[in-house]
C-alpha cells in the first residue's frame, strides 16, 4: 500500500522543485508561485482520491473489507516519503531545524491527505 504513494510524492517534489528554482530566478514572483502552489496542491489531493478510490475498489472487489486504513496509508504515505526525503537532505545542509521543520511538513501533508483519502474512500 505504501508504494501507491510515490506518485502523489513526486508530484509535491516537482512542486516544490518549481517553486525554489522560480525564486532563484525571479525575486518578484511571489503571488506567481502561491497561485502555482495552491493548483499543484489541488492536484495533489485529486491524485490522492483517484488513487484512494481506485485501490479501495479493488481491495473490495477481492472481498477484503478492512480498507479504511489501507485507504488511510495510501493517502498518507507521501508524508512519509517526505520525511524520508529529509534525511538526507538536513545531513547534507547539516541541520536539526531543517529536519524537524520537514518532518513537521511531511506529518502534515501525511494527516490531510490520509484523512481525505478515507473521507473520499466512503
Amino acid at each position: 500500500m505504501l508504494t501507491v504513494g510515490l506518485l502523489p510524492f513526486f508530484a509535491i517534489y516537482l512542486s516544490l522543485e518549481q517553486t525554489v528554482d522560480s525564486f532563484a530566478e525571479d525575486e518578484d514572483s511571489g503571488h506567481k508561485i502561491l497561485v502555482f502552489s495552491v493548483f499543484q496542491w489541488m492536484a495533489y489531493l485529486v491524485l490522492t482520491v483517484e488513487l484512494s478510490i481506485v485501490t479501495t475498489y479493488v481491495l473490495l472487489c477481492y472481498e477484503d473489507y478492512r480498507w479504511w486504513w489501507n485507504s488511510f496509508m495510501i493517502g498518507s504515505s507521501p508524508g512519509l516519503y517526505f520525511t524520508f526525503f529529509a534525511i538526507p537532505l538536513s545531513i547534507h545542509f547539516n541541520s536539526l531545524a531543517l529536519f524537524l521543520a520537514c518532518s513537521f511538513i511531511g506529518l502534515s501533508v501525511g494527516l490531510v491527505g490520509g484523512s481525505v483519502a478515507c473521507l473520499c474512500s466512503f
